[in-house]
């Protein structure tokens, strides 16, 4: 029984169908499966960061610089049944509804049959979130923001830990003096202009197109290292979205404007 000041269980919410707005369909089926996924996606980093551009207001609920407040909140989640991120479900659902409406208006969506009653359906939003859709919302996360292996270790080691991956350490391949100095500088430019970008310009190059990139990368049918064929759902997506040469900043922003509902104005 849930004690007068704290939070009741999570309250699960819906969201259109991206292939067919007219169905709902439950984001996640189960407050367990909910909080899992908030832990392994927007509270763990490299990816919580990228979440944090998409949508910023996550900042005001956990302070996602600091691996022990994103820790302890993963674990309130799960002692109150996830009634303790509800804000952060919330805010999180309201990012899918807005991807999915996004994916349908622009046809970026596509889905395989597994039977003759059910459907494995994949979109993309123009903010970069994937989506992953049978009979409920099964994910929906920000691709290419680091390696699932990592993202895995992290969760195994109980931690949501600050990724230790620094950037410089890619300048460390070459034993050579001027070619690491030549990389220290490229690096030192492309951390000025970053810091000259404004939120809009973060999230495309930071979220958009390695989401994009990361989509491109996929096949439909891949074979695992046990020589195994199993389908890769990520790839059908390349099939309805746009070449890279047509999603250049200009062009990802024109497509922003064109998938705003009729009537809202378009975006702010």
């Amino acid at each position: 029984m849930t004690g007068r000041n704290e939070p009741s269980r999570l309250a699960l919410r819906w969201m259109p169908h991206p292939a067919d707005p007219a169905r709902t369909v439950r984001i996640f089926d189960t407050w367990e499966l909910a909080c899992d996924h908030l832990q392994s996606h927007l509270l763990t980093e490299p990816e919580c960061r990228a979440w944090a551009l998409v949508i910023p207001e996550i900042r005001n609920l956990v302070e996602l610089e600091e691996p022990e407040s994103r820790w302890a909140y993963s674990q309130k989640a799960k002692q109150t049944e996830g009634g303790a991120v509800q804000k952060l479900y919330d805010a999180f659902s309201q990012s899918v509804r807005t991807a999915a409406g996004e994916a349908h208006r622009l046809k970026w969506f596509n889905f395989r049959p597994v039977s003759s009653w059910k459907t494995v359906t994949v979109a993309l939003g123009t903010a970069g979130i994937l989506m992953v859709v049978e009979s409920w919302l099964k994910t929906a996360f920000l691709p290419g923001q680091g390696e699932p292996q990592a993202v895995r270790e992290q969760q195994e080691q109980g931690g949501l830990r600050r990724d230790a991956t620094a950037r410089r350490g890619r300048n460390m391949r070459s034993g050579r003096p001027g070619l690491r100095a030549a990389a220290d500088r490229d690096e030192q430019d492309q951390l000025l202009r970053e810091q000259n970008w404004s939120d809009t310009q973060k999230l495309f190059y930071g979220v958009f197109r390695p989401a994009v990139q990361f989509i491109r990368s996929r096949y439909h049918v891949e074979i695992d290292a046990r020589g195994l064929v199993r389908h890769g759902d990520y790839g059908l997506l390349k099939d309805v979205l746009p070449p890279m040469s047509h999603l250049k900043y200009e062009d990802w922003l024109a497509l922003r404007q064109r998938a705003q509902p009729p009537g809202s104005g378009g975006l702010p």
